[in-house]
């Protein structure tokens, strides 16, 4: 995999912006990610408004017992884990999106995952894989760890049970969704993140203040705006493309940020927006 990722690297340093054509047909292929993504770098004060909506979600479940961060993070070590799978030649991708399972971990349930403890009641994030809509049934927590755990099927299965009972039925108020309500998971293309990764490990590796080196990927909490009230809709086309994803007011998202080594938000790699929200919203 280390063999793999320098060479993916290196070719995107020399071909970063390359279009070619042939390139598309794998997401696996990096050089191509940047012609073909529709991720959304959200301006950096409705990123933040984004963000701070979520406080209320956050005060409503604190108010039963059930705390939750800002957000978690992953190193970039941790994103490669993500992105790439064993057993993959570089030609035929075994997965096209990523999902990420909002699930509770509780340590009353005696599970055998020691390193999850410390996020006992609060939402977690677990990761799966999909192929052409079909999920992987293999799933992992590698958030503000420092390494990647695998799920059994029946564990993750009780942690998205906790989440849909106990967390779920509090946060539908936030948001209009009778059928559905609030978020169950998020999707995004694997060439999306990516093409992210992607933009990250060229800054890292052309950076050369150890201090504003990339320390880790943020995984926010935030909630959807209006946008349309936004005082810059009309002439913000990351505003008017985000509003296109349809989110519901106040529904749970995700923003992605950077962290430099200095603890320093890295503005040029943060504030972006990547997912589809599920259930579907209106």
């Amino acid at each position: 995999m280390k063999k793999k990722l320098t060479v993916l690297v290196l070719a995107l340093i020399t071909c970063f912006g390359c279009k070619d054509e042939k390139a598309k047909s794998s997401s696996a292929n990096l050089t191509a990610a940047s012609s073909i993504t529709k991720q959304i770098k959200i301006p950096k004060s409705t990123a933040l408004k984004m963000k701070g909506g979520f406080t209320k979600t956050k005060d409503t479940l604190a108010s039963v017992g059930i705390v939750v961060p800002d957000y978690y993070s992953m190193t970039l070590n941790g994103l490669e884990n993500i992105l790439w799978m064993d057993g993959e030649n570089g030609e035929d991708d075994l997965y096209d999106e990523i999902k990420l399972n909002f699930v509770q971990y509780l340590t009353t349930d005696s599970l055998s995952y020691p390193e999850l403890n410390r996020f006992d009641k609060s939402i977690y994030i677990i990761f799966s894989r999909v192929k052409k809509g079909i999920e992987l049934p293999k799933y992992f927590a590698v958030f503000s760890l420092n390494k990647v755990i695998e799920i059994a099927p029946e564990d993750f299965r009780k942690m998205k049970k906790n989440y849909e009972q106990n967390i779920k039925p509090i946060i539908n108020n936030r948001v209009n969704n009778p059928t559905g309500g609030n978020t169950d998971f998020i999707r995004i293309a694997r060439n999306e993140l990516s093409d992210h990764y992607g933009k990250i490990k060229i800054y890292d590796t052309k950076i050369p203040d150890a201090g504003k080196k990339v320390k880790a990927i943020n995984i926010c909490f935030a909630e959807a705006l209006n946008l349309k009230i936004e005082k810059d809709f009309k002439t913000s086309q990351a505003l008017q493309l985000l509003d296109k994803k349809n989110y519901l007011e106040n529904q749970l998202t995700v923003v992605f940020d950077v962290e430099s080594t200095d603890s320093k938000i890295l503005d040029n790699l943060s504030s972006y927006d990547m997912n589809t929200l599920s259930p579907p919203n209106r």
